[in-house]
């Protein structure tokens, strides 16, 4: 056998033990967050029923029951290791394939005992969240199940079905995932635009939380890639263009609503016709708001508009 026959076998062996070594999880809370590995600083929010790989088990931080995870969008974080329902790789394949999954569309949603709006409630959870549809109901309601076990009916309005996956945590081609991602069928480039602006727009009025991606509080680059997630797909969580990402940089006289707004350590999404949406902790514009880049405008914030370093686009 000639070296480069052994040499591959060989790769091929490494990569299959080391791909039977990965371990999963799925949050089974409303929300918990990533920290740095000091615990000091949250770097993220991961929702109910996000998946995971679980990098490094059973780390005692101060005491702490925490490990370390990499998120289905390539993003890195320590994480209470109660937060997490451990799972296998055939759970979720299958879960992608299922069609199973479906998503909170509006802020904060009660999943009731009953199809009826004077039932009891069993939870709540913010928009974003996943959980399982196990029948259709009645009145409008389907039947759900969350990954903490808790079963009930949410009004269908509320939802839609899954549009991201979580194959980047199985696949054996990590490298070049998310620039190869395929992309969902809207029909046209139009309907995308409009549909992430949409969902942006549905956050007006939230609070800025730092490490935030839910209803109850986020921060800038928690607002994009909620967005384009939600849309199905998977661009970089923090406010910076990176090469191995979906977006990237077009000619600023080119852009178009739906199209990223890169400043020094901030981000925003373009609405057009010189207005964009941002999550911001500014004291004067605190929180999910709208701003202009027209100077005669009344909300022009020339900080930002005189800082714009790239703008950034799926559609190049």
């Amino acid at each position: 056998m000639t070296y480069q026959k052994v040499h591959f076998c060989f790769m091929i062996r490494h990569r299959e033990k080391e791909k039977s070594m990965r371990k999963y999880g799925i949050v089974c809370r409303s929300s918990v967050f990533l920290f740095t590995e000091d615990l000091q600083e949250v770097t993220d929010e991961i929702l109910m029923g996000w998946a995971v790989e679980i990098v490094e088990e059973e780390l005692s931080i101060r005491e702490q029951n925490y490990v370390r995870v990499l998120t289905h969008y390539g993003y890195e974080g320590y994480v209470d290791r109660a937060a997490l329902k451990v799972v296998s790789e055939e759970e979720l394949r299958f879960r992608d394939k299922s069609d199973s999954l479906w998503v909170i569309r509006s802020a904060f949603a009660d999943i009731l005992e009953k199809p009826d709006v004077c039932s009891r409630i069993q939870t709540t959870l913010g928009r974003g969240s996943f959980v399982t549809k196990t029948a259709e109901g009645e009145n409008g309601y389907i039947q759900v199940k969350t990954d903490e076990g808790i079963s009930g009916y949410l009004p269908k309005i509320h939802m839609f079905r899954r549009r991201d996956r979580d194959e980047y945590l199985y696949t054996d081609c990590r490298e070049d995932y998310f620039l190869n991602q395929t992309p969902i069928k809207y029909g046209s480039e139009e309907a995308f635009r409009k549909s992430v602006t949409d969902c942006a727009l549905a956050y007006l009025g939230t609070q800025y939380r730092w490490g935030g991606k839910s209803s109850a509080g986020l921060d800038c680059s928690g607002l994009t890639f909620l967005c384009y997630q939600m849309n199905g797909i998977l661009i970089y969580r923090d406010a910076r263009l990176m090469p191995q990402y979906p977006i990237q940089p077009v000619d600023p006289r080119q852009m178009k609503k739906g199209d990223l707004l890169y400043f020094p350590g901030h981000i925003a999404m373009y609405l057009g016709k010189g207005r964009y949406i941002h999550c911001t902790g500014h004291r004067e514009s605190f929180g999910c708001v709208c701003n202009s880049l027209n100077p005669e405008d009344a909300d022009y914030r020339e900080d930002l508009a005189s800082s714009i370093l790239y703008v950034g686009s799926i559609f190049v």
